[in-house]
C-alpha cells in the first residue's frame, strides 16, 4: 500500500505531489512541517523538501492507519516501511524531480506536460487533475523565464507540446517570454486561462472532459474553495 505526504504549509510541494498521485489513486495526508525554523513568518520560510521533519506520535497515529489489517504483510515497525523523497534547492527543483519520476515511469519520453507559475496556487490546483488524466507531470516554472534546467528536461525527453495553465502575465502567470523559450524548443504551445481563477477551473474542466468514477458514486466533479489552498490541494 502507498500513500503520498506532503506538507500542509508549502503550496508548491503540495503541487508536485499531485502528479504522483493522480494516476494511481494513492491517499494523501498533509504534515504540518517540524524542527528548526517552522515558527518563522510563512513568506522567511525557504523551500523545503516534499516530506517534512514530523512529530514521532503523529507518524505513528498516520501509520496506524496505512498498515495492513491482515497478520501476512503486516509491517512491524516504521523502519520497514520505504520513504521516497523527492525535493530540490527550490520549488522549481522539486517540481522538475517529481516530473522526471513521472517521465521515468513513461519510459523516459514524454509528448507533452503541463506547466503553471510556481506562484500561484490556485493555477497548479487547476492543472494537477489535467495533468493526472493525461498521464504526464506539471512543471512549475518563473513566470518571465524558462529556466535552463526545465528546458533541458524538455529536450531531453522529447516534449513536443506545453499547456499552460494561468494567465499570459510575467508577473501572475506563465508569462509570454515562457511561451516564446518554448515555441523556440519546438514545442506548441496551448493556453487555459479565464478572468479569474473560478472560471480558469471551469476551462480546464472542460479541457479534460468527461468526468471519472468515484468508486461507488459514479461520475463525480470535486468542488473547492478558491481561495483555501489545503481544500483545493487535497
Amino acid at each position: 500500500m502507498w500513500s503520498r505526504f506532503r506538507s500542509s504549509e508549502a503550496f508548491a510541494d503540495a503541487a508536485a505531489a499531485q502528479d504522483r498521485v493522480a494516476p494511481h489513486g494513492l491517499s494523501r495526508f498533509a504534515l504540518r512541517c517540524g524542527g528548526v525554523g517552522t515558527r518563522q513568518h510563512p513568506r522567511a520560510r525557504p523551500a523545503r523538501a516534499a516530506l517534512c521533519t514530523v512529530a514521532t506520535a503523529l507518524v505513528a497515529a498516520l501509520v496506524a492507519v496505512l498498515l495492513p489489517t491482515s497478520p501476512s504483510g503486516a509491517v512491524s515497525n516504521l523502519s520497514e516501511i520505504e520513504i521516497t523523497r523527492y525535493g530540490g534547492a527550490d520549488r522549481y527543483v522539486t517540481s522538475l524531480r517529481v516530473a522526471e519520476a513521472v517521465a521515468s515511469e513513461a519510459g523516459g519520453t514524454l509528448d507533452q506536460v503541463v506547466m503553471v507559475s510556481g506562484r500561484h496556487w490556485t493555477d497548479a490546483v487547476v492543472a494537477a487533475p489535467l495533468a493526472g488524466a493525461l498521464g504526464v507531470p506539471v512543471l512549475a516554472t518563473p513566470s518571465g523565464e524558462l529556466r535552463s534546467d526545465a528546458a533541458a528536461f524538455l529536450r531531453r525527453t522529447g516534449v513536443s507540446h506545453a499547456v499552460l495553465i494561468g494567465a499570459d502575465s510575467d508577473t501572475a502567470g506563465v508569462g509570454p517570454a515562457v511561451a516564446a523559450e518554448l515555441e523556440a524548443l519546438g514545442i506548441s504551445v496551448e493556453r487555459i486561462t479565464r478572468d479569474d481563477q473560478y472560471a480558469t477551473s471551469v476551462a480546464a474542466a472542460r479541457r479534460l472532459g468527461t468526468p471519472g468514477d468515484m468508486a461507488k458514486h459514479g461520475r463525480t466533479a470535486i468542488v473547492a474553495s478558491g481561495e483555501v489552498f489545503a481544500d483545493g490541494l487535497e
